[in-house]
């Protein structure tokens, strides 16, 4: 099972999936308004050690200065949407 927090873009399809796999997951709107800054989100992953799940690559911008200045978290999971519905 894996502690996860979802970023306000991340269809709910794939949350209840998630949840249905047994994973907790978070969503950002029960926790703060929809179009909060990404900094408060950033932070509570990190206070609840989750893995966040975004397609917003802010969270990589915030992951890597995080990093850089010796802090740590329990990952971004970065998802891009560009070739969704495509068959390989």
């Amino acid at each position: 099972m894996a502690l996860l927090y979802t970023d306000e873009h991340v269809p709910l399809a794939v949350i209840k999936a998630l949840k249905r796999a047994g994973h907790d997951v978070v969503r950002a709107v029960e926790v703060y308004p929809q179009g909060t800054d990404d900094e408060p989100h950033f932070q509570r992953a990190i206070a609840e050690s989750r893995t966040i799940l975004t397609q917003d690559t802010d969270f990589l911008v915030l992951s890597s200065r995080h990093l850089s200045t010796g802090g740590h978290h329990s990952g971004v999971v970065w998802c891009s949407t560009a070739n969704a519905g495509r068959a390989r």
